[in-house]
């Protein structure tokens, strides 16, 4: 969005919340994924996803939208690098997308 601004992930805290340098813990907006209780057979969990998305120090771009929920897009490194969505894909975007 027009308010979107360029942070820095310290950690991925759950599969719903991500804590980011300058912005501090935000919620993924759009998004209620389960962060405990999974079965053990899955063995790839929406927090897990995440944390490939978004690993410490990336950065992302973040538009907070109210009471700290946000979208989370990261900014990419290099054209063709990662295997997501495609380019400019929200991380929010990649798990609705995903399924979760």
């Amino acid at each position: 969005g027009p308010g979107a601004y360029a942070d820095q992930v310290v950690r991925v805290l759950d599969a719903n919340n991500v804590k980011l340098r300058g912005a501090g813990v935000v919620r993924l907006a759009g998004l209620t994924t389960p962060t405990r209780g999974l079965p053990d057979c899955f063995t790839y969990s929406p927090s897990s996803h995440i944390r490939q998305l978004l690993p410490p120090k990336s950065q992302v771009d973040v538009d907070i939208l109210d009471k700290n929920r946000a979208v989370i897009t990261p900014i990419a490194r290099k054209a063709g690098a990662g295997a997501g969505a495609g380019p400019g894909a929200s991380v929010n975007e990649q798990l609705v997308g995903g399924g979760w």
